[in-house]
């Protein structure tokens, strides 16, 4: 990746931290905000509500005060290419196409609105989310057709792009790329020399195949933006790291098994019907199911759960899957609460890989030990961070007898996983030269930018400005403010309609996030 190494040698390179838990929900909901998830309430795709016992997908009216929203009410042109969680669109000064949770292409994917139009007629082709079937199209098999693939949302991306930056010069852009993300779930294995599937045959088709033409995107996208005039910050930026995937916990087989969470299975011979059409996707392979409603209906109902959860005979619940443990305590007297937590923890603490014979938790994290902020009391009661290389699954999953599964090529669409050690590659004006930056963390990259481009940084950010990246120092700096709207901070369950739901919820199993 030429274009990156020569940034790391104009300008400053170091580990960025992400959030806790690294995931894409709510490290780039840090990212937009500058804040925790205690303040922004965003620790994974969907959120639980302890009243009505559901999930709620998240949607950008979660949260306010972006970085977008700071630098457009600054006067600052701005735009905003596929980052994720920004659906809906919301009215910033300048452009928005909005990236992962966009459910279609059918409404509030753009700011302004009419530049949906404008951009399918540039881009006929234009896709926010293209990797439906991923995981089913066995990137194992045939990693060049997967890599291919790849490579084209990655073009896709930098038309739109190159679209958006002839309109007119702006002072901010942002394009995401999630294709990365991607490539690195499914083929870590064949990259990592530690790894047992390890092969440089098939790790220099990626590199050179993949990971080069994404390098040349940028360069193609930093050079157009720099045609517009004036000094140029250039900032390379990831949500998290990666890291090889071994072992999944079934953290929710788990709770049952140990009498935290009781729960009520269906008839055996629904479950028996249920359990056949789960295991084989039969009816997922069906493509021309997908082309109906009813048949699109039909395959949501089998992916349906065959048990219900007795709540008033649960203590514990968990929810999520691919990362990190979140934990909710259901009863609400203090001291019952306490004794649940010292038991649990007993035994969380001794939990133990069988295949490894180390422990499968490496820490609990309580939420008011690792976050803070007005909606704190919406977060899980514990983060259970696992050890290096494995996964929590924290739904229950009837289907599967045992606790911890090691994972298996053609079998795990996740061959590698999160780390919380993602990259920051700095470069530009007062940028310190061929030098390494530590302690940066995600919340600190919105502060930063808006301090270096002179606008004022609000209090609800909370991350610092990275001073060691510059020669010079520079401040959080008071402007002029522009009244610019911004998303109403609550949540609305009406953003996401039935069918929206089962799209958002195919792409996410496409990928690997649900089950």
């Amino acid at each position: 990746m030429p274009f990156l190494s020569e940034l790391c040698r104009q300008g400053c390179r170091g580990v960025l931290e992400s959030t806790i838990p690294p995931k894409t929900p709510s490290a780039w909901t840090s990212f937009q905000t500058g804040s925790n998830p205690g303040n922004h309430g965003v620790y994974d795709f969907a959120l639980w509500d302890h009243t009505t016992h559901k999930v709620n997908y998240v949607n950008s009216r979660h949260y306010s005060d972006t970085l977008w929203d700071q630098a457009g009410s600054a006067g600052l042109r701005v735009g905003v290419i596929n980052v994720p969680m920004t659906y809906p669109a919301w009215k910033i000064n300048g452009y928005m196409i909005t990236g992962l949770m966009t459910p279609s292409l059918e409404r509030d994917w753009t700011w302004p609105p009419e530049l949906a139009s404008d951009i399918l007629s540039a881009e006929p082709d234009y896709h926010v989310f293209s990797f439906e079937s991923a995981r089913r199209g066995k990137p194992h098999r045939n990693p060049k057709d997967f890599l291919d693939r790849m490579t084209e949302v990655s073009r896709n991306r930098t038309r739109i792009a190159l679209h958006i930056l002839q309109k007119e010069p702006l002072d901010l852009f942002m394009v995401h790329f999630q294709s990365p993300d991607v490539v690195q779930h499914a083929l870590w294995g064949y990259m990592d020399p530690g790894h047992r599937h390890y092969s440089p045959r098939i790790r220099d088709m990626i590199f050179g195949g993949f990971y080069r033409y994404l390098d040349e995107q940028f360069r193609i996208i930093h050079d157009a933006f720099q045609a517009g005039g004036g000094d140029c910050l250039t900032l390379a930026v990831s949500d998290h790291g990666f890291q090889t995937h071994t072992h999944q916990f079934q953290f929710g087989n788990w709770l049952v098994q140990e009498g935290f969470l009781r729960i009520q299975k269906l008839p055996r011979r629904f479950a028996v019907l249920k359990d056949f059409l789960y295991r084989t996707n039969w009816l997922g392979s069906i493509s021309i199911l997908k082309q109906s409603r009813f048949g699109r209906k039909l395959i949501a109902a089998v992916s349906q759960p065959v048990f219900t959860v007795d709540w008033e005979h649960s203590r514990v619940f968990s929810v999520g899957q691919g990362g990190d443990g979140f934990v909710f305590f259901l009863d609400s007297d203090p001291d019952r609460r306490k004794q649940m937590e010292s038991q649990l923890a007993e035994k969380v603490r001794r939990l133990v890989n069988p295949f490894t014979g180390h422990p499968v938790i490496e820490k609990i994290l309580p939420r008011d030990r690792i976050y803070h902020g007005r909606k704190l009391d919406t977060l899980p009661d514990w983060i259970l961070k696992p050890a290096p290389g494995i996964t929590v699954n924290g739904d229950f999953n009837p289907f599967r007898s045992g606790i911890v599964f090691p994972i298996r090529k053609g079998r795990d669409f996740h061959m590698g996983t999160h780390h919380p050690d993602g990259i920051l590659l700095v470069a530009g004006p007062r940028v310190r030269s061929s030098s390494r930056i530590a302690g940066a963390n995600l919340i600190d990259i919105a502060p930063t930018i808006l301090a270096w481009l002179g606008v004022a940084v609000p209090k609800s950010m909370e991350g610092r400005i990275l001073q060691d990246l510059f020669t010079h120092r520079i401040s959080r700096a008071k402007t002029e403010k522009f009244p610019v709207a911004s998303p109403p901070a609550v949540s609305d369950s009406g953003v996401y309609s039935n069918e929206d739901i089962r799209n958002i919820e195919d792409r996410l199993r496409d990928l690997g996030y649900i089950e």
